[in-house]
C-alpha cells in the first residue's frame, strides 16, 4: 500500500535519489532521469514552503480578502419545479463552490473546532490530535509554512498528493 502523509524534504529527495539510481541503466538517459528527478524536488520543496491557509484543511473560499469556511449546502427537500427555478440555481451555484473547495483541500480528516457563536471559528483538528490555530481566516499563526507540520504527518488528500508531486512514484515509473 502507497504511503500518503506528508514527509520531509530530505526524505523525499533520498526517495528521488533511490529512483535515480534504479533506473541509470543507459547512459544516454542519465540525463533525462536526473532532469525528472529535479522537477520532483523542485515541485515538492515549492509545496513545502507554502504558506498554510484554512481552505488546505476544510472546504473554504478566499473572497473579499479573507477565507470563508463553506458548509455542505442541505440536500433534503429542494423541490424542482422547472429548470430555471432560481432557489435550484442558488443551491447548484452553492453546491459546486463547495464541491470545488471540497476537491482543493490538501489534508484529509481535518474539521472546524471552537466554533463561537454564528460566524467565528478559529482552528482545526483531526483525529491524531493536531490543532491549528487561525487568525480569522487569514492564516496560521504564526504564518507557518506546509513544512512546519510534517513531524505531525498529517495524511494527504488525492489532491494534495498531486499538487506535492508524491503521487509520482517512484517504483511505478520506473517500469514503463
Amino acid at each position: 500500500m502507497k504511503e500518503n502523509r506528508l514527509i520531509s524534504i530530505g526524505e523525499r529527495n533520498l526517495q528521488i535519489e533511490s529512483w535515480i539510481k534504479d533506473n541509470n541503466k543507459v547512459e544516454k538517459e542519465q540525463d533525462f532521469t536526473r532532469s525528472i528527478a529535479l522537477d520532483w524536488i523542485f515541485q515538492y520543496t515549492k509545496f513545502c514552503i507554502q504558506t498554510l491557509n484554512i481552505g488546505m484543511f476544510v472546504p473554504a473560499v478566499f473572497d473579499g480578502g479573507k477565507w470563508v469556511v463553506l458548509e455542505e449546502p442541505y440536500t433534503k427537500e429542494i423541490k424542482y419545479r422547472n429548470e430555471r427555478d432560481e432557489l435550484n440555481e442558488l443551491y447548484w451555484s452553492d453546491y459546486k463552490q463547495y464541491q470545488t473547495s471540497l476537491d482543493n483541500v490538501i489534508f484529509e480528516g481535518f474539521e472546524i473546532c471552537n466554533y463561537k457563536g454564528n460566524e467565528f471559528y478559529n482552528s482545526v483538528s483531526n483525529n491524531d490530535g493536531l490543532i491549528l490555530n487561525f487568525d480569522g481566516f487569514e492564516k496560521v499563526q504564526p504564518p507557518d509554512p506546509i513544512e512546519s507540520i510534517i513531524k505531525y504527518k498529517p495524511t494527504l488528500t488525492k489532491y494534495g498528493q498531486k499538487q506535492s508531486g508524491l503521487c509520482n512514484g517512484m517504483k511505478e515509473e520506473s517500469k514503463q
